[in-house]
């Protein structure tokens, strides 16, 4: 016997998404590279997820509340990993990203662009 309504079976590939775009600024100035994540504020959903390139980024994102993380690294100079590569460190204060309180609204149908102006420590 099948049942209907569960999830994945419907021939659906998932929850509608909706253009998102945006800047982020550190200090007053484009973020030069980084990573921006949209958490849902509700359960069951998956993050969305994109590129920051000289302070402006665009995805396609599902409608509702989100928690917002940025991230970005720089090479820290001087230093070595164990392979040769330059370590890296998160340069983003925390309070922007695993600690992040920062929060935006994707709405289907509006203009969902969004700005974030960071200040370091």
């Amino acid at each position: 016997m099948m049942m209907a309504g569960i999830g994945g079976c419907s021939g659906e590939s998932g929850p509608p998404l909706f253009p998102v775009e945006g800047t982020v600024t550190l200090d007053g100035l484009p973020l030069p590279d980084g990573y921006i994540v949209f958490y849902p504020t509700e359960n069951g959903l998956d993050a969305d997820t994109a590129s920051i390139t000289d302070g402006a980024f665009s995805l396609q994102a599902t409608q509702g509340g989100k928690r917002v993380e940025i991230t970005a690294q720089r090479p820290i100079p001087g230093t070595l990993s164990p392979l040769g590569a330059p370590e890296v460190e998160q340069y983003i204060p925390d309070r922007f990203n695993k600690d992040s309180k920062l929060e935006a609204h994707i709405a289907p149908q509006a203009r969902n662009t969004l700005e974030f102006r960071l200040e370091s420590d």
